[in-house]
């Protein structure tokens, strides 16, 4: 199959079907392509890098988060739904992996149930590898290594926090 072929080297999945709903504040999709399409120099567009009748690969801006919130009604998977929204009345959009806020790179969207499938049982098989590339102030001690923390949730502030050692809370993290 294509798909896991081309995709088994770029993407790490965490999946997810998000169905098509209204966005935060009542603003509902029709107004979000609405809303993106007349804020073209104030707002930054989505920058799709490959797109076909499976998937769609686009690029997210650091600052900007991936999928859906109740929080934030201009999201990447919001924009990409904006955009699939122009060809389809329908789509479906399975938000494949994330990228937190503050990262930039390329994230993966299924546009069918069976893609999000094939995709869910790369991840599963652990056939994805995930590569970050930092830009640093001082030059690391080593060239190439693990980093190895145990992260807690902090729900209430929606982010994981570094523990000093593993517990029921606490989850090992290798990077």
């Amino acid at each position: 199959m294509d798909l896991i072929n081309a995709t088994e080297a770029f993407f790490s999945l965490v999946l997810f079907f998000i169905p098509l709903r209204a966005c935060n504040n009542n603003i509902f999709t029709s107004d979000l392509i609405h809303y993106i399409s007349n804020t073209k120099d104030h707002f930054p567009m989505l920058e799709i890098i490959h797109e076909n009748k499976d998937y769609i690969v686009v690029n997210k801006t650091a600052g900007r988060i991936s999928e859906h919130s109740s929080y934030e009604p201009i999201t990447t998977e919001s924009l990409t739904l904006a955009h699939l929204l122009k060809s389809k009345s329908k789509p479906f959009i399975g938000v494949i992996h994330r990228l937190d806020r503050v990262t930039s790179g390329v994230i993966i969207f299924a546009k069918n149930k069976s893609n999000l499938v094939a995709f869910n049982r790369l991840f599963y098989n652990r056939k994805v590898q995930k590569t970050y590339l930092a830009i640093v102030k001082n030059k690391p001690p080593k060239n190439s290594g693990q980093l190895i923390n145990y992260l807690k949730k902090n729900n209430l502030e929606k982010r994981a926090e570094i523990q000093l050692s593993q517990s029921n809370e606490a989850k090992e993290s290798i990077l």
